[in-house]
C-alpha cells in the first residue's frame, strides 16, 4: 500500500507526552487494571480518551489497531473492556481532535490500514422525521414529541410497542433506557429495514444495548445504520461474521473494506500464535 503524501506524518508534531513503551502489551496491561476498577461505560470511555491522548501518535496508532483486533482474537474480557471504552470515547468524542487527527496521520504514513479504516469519529446523522411515519399511539390525535417520549418511558408493554416504532431519536433515547424494554425489541428494531437511521445510530451508541451480541449483528446487517456506527459494533463481532459482513455488497464499501482487513489480520495473528 502506498503511503498517502497528503497525511504524510511530521514526527515534530504535538502527540501527548511522547512516552509509553515500545511494548503495545505493556501499555495495555496497567491500564486494563484501572478500568476494570471503573463502575460505568460512560466514565471508562472519558478514562480511555484521557489515557490515549498521553501515548504518543505513533504508538497510539499501533495500540489502537491492537485494540480493534483483540477483542475478536483472544475474546477476553479485559481486551473486550478496553476496546468497548476506545469505541465508546470515539462515540461520544472524547477522545482529543487533535490527538486524534495525528494518529490517524501516523497511521497513514506507517501504512496501519486497521487504524485507519476505524478511528474516526462518527459523522452528525440527519434526524428529521419529515419522510417517516409516526406510529399511531392513539385514534384521536396525532401526539406531540413530548408526549411520545414520555410514553416510551413508562414501564408498559403496551406503549413500549407503540414506541418502537417511533422515528424520532429523542423518543428512542428514552425507550432505551426503559427498564422492561428487552433484548428481543432492540432486536426487531435493529434489524427494521424501514428505521429511521438516527434511531439506529442512538442504538449503536448506548453502552448497554451496543454490547449484546444478537443487537451487534442485527444492526451491522442494517444497511441503514450509518457506516461510522458500524465501524465501532464489527470488532466485537465473531470471526464468522466478520467475514460475512466483509463478502456482503449490500452494505457499505467502507463497512465490507474494515470488516475485511480486520478478519485478515485476526487470521494471520493466529496463525503466528500457532
Amino acid at each position: 500500500m502506498a503511503r498517502n503524501t497528503e497525511l504524510e506524518f511530521n514526527d515534530n508534531q504535538p502527540s501527548g507526552d511522547r512516552k509509553g513503551p515500545t511494548n503495545i502489551q505493556s501499555l495495555f496491561v496497567p491500564f486494563q487494571q484501572k478500568l476494570a476498577g471503573i463502575d460505568t461505560p460512560m466514565q471508562r470511555a472519558v478514562l480511555f480518551a484521557e489515557w490515549i491522548s498521553q501515548i504518543d501518535a505513533e504508538q497510539a496508532s499501533v495500540a489502537f489497531s491492537a485494540i480493534c483486533v483483540h477483542p475478536s482474537l483472544s475474546k477476553a474480557a479485559d481486551d473486550i473492556l478496553l476496546a468497548e471504552s476506545a469505541f465508546l470515547s470515539l462515540l461520544e468524542h472524547h477522545w482529543p481532535g487533535e490527538h486524534l487527527a495525528y494518529t490517524r496521520q501516523a497511521a497513514a504514513y506507517h501504512d496501519q490500514e486497521i487504524t485507519l479504516a476505524f478511528l474516526q469519529y462518527p459523522a452528525d446523522v440527519d434526524d428529521t422525521e419529515e419522510h417517516l411515519l409516526v406510529p399511531k399511539y392513539t385514534s384521536e390525535r396525532v401526539l406531540t414529541l413530548g408526549e411520545r417520549k414520555a410514553l416510551a418511558a413508562q414501564p408498559s408493554r403496551r406503549k413500549i410497542e407503540m414506541a418502537l416504532m417511533d422515528p424520532h431519536p429523542d423518543v428512542a433515547t428514552k425507550l432505551l433506557d426503559n427498564p422492561k424494554l428487552t433484548e428481543a425489541d432492540v432486536v426487531r428494531v435493529s434489524a427494521k429495514s424501514t428505521m429511521a437511521p438516527s434511531v439506529l445510530a442512538k442504538i449503536a451508541a448506548h453502552p448497554k444495548w451496543r454490547r449484546q451480541r444478537t443487537v451487534q449483528k442485527a444492526l451491522v446487517n442494517n444497511r441503514l445504520l450509518p457506516k461510522d456506527y458500524a465501524l465501532t459494533l464489527i470488532p466485537f463481532l465473531q470471526r464468522a461474521v466478520i467475514r460475512e459482513i466483509a463478502r456482503d455488497n449490500r452494505l457499505h464499501e467502507s463497512v465490507q473494506h474494515a470488516a475485511g482487513l480486520l478478519a485478515d489480520a485476526v487470521s494471520k495473528a493466529r496463525t503466528a500464535a500457532d
